[in-house]
């Protein structure tokens, strides 16, 4: 379940971010890091993403199977962190947080 939290940097422009897993990083890294406007993170993931398919056009239908699966769970499982961590990293302010819903209560 993801939490949503809002920063703010010191010129007063805010940004969302979402814990948990994200599927469209597990999916295409280089889209998830444009779109989060991390373009450091975008070009490692092109250059990433053309290794990675060289390499992989060596190996069997089954290891390229298992990699994706591996590089998908990594990618999609890392990738909310790393954002914030840049977030918190270049300055800006967690300014609010959405609450957490209480296991086995309804909200009114």
């Amino acid at each position: 379940m993801s939490q949503l939290s809002l920063y703010v940097n010191d010129r007063g422009i805010s940004t969302m971010h979402y814990s948990g897993f994200s599927w469209l990083a597990g999916i295409a890294l280089f889209v998830w890091a444009l779109h989060r406007r991390l373009y450091l993170v975008a070009a490692i993931a092109l250059v990433y993403g053309i290794v990675y398919t060289v390499f992989s056009a060596q190996l069997s239908a089954n290891a390229q199977t298992v990699l994706w699966i591996v590089q998908f769970l990594l990618f999609g499982s890392l990738a909310n962190r790393v954002h914030r961590l840049l977030l918190e990293r270049r300055g800006w302010l967690l300014t609010e947080q959405e609450r957490a819903a209480s296991a086995g209560k309804k909200s009114p």
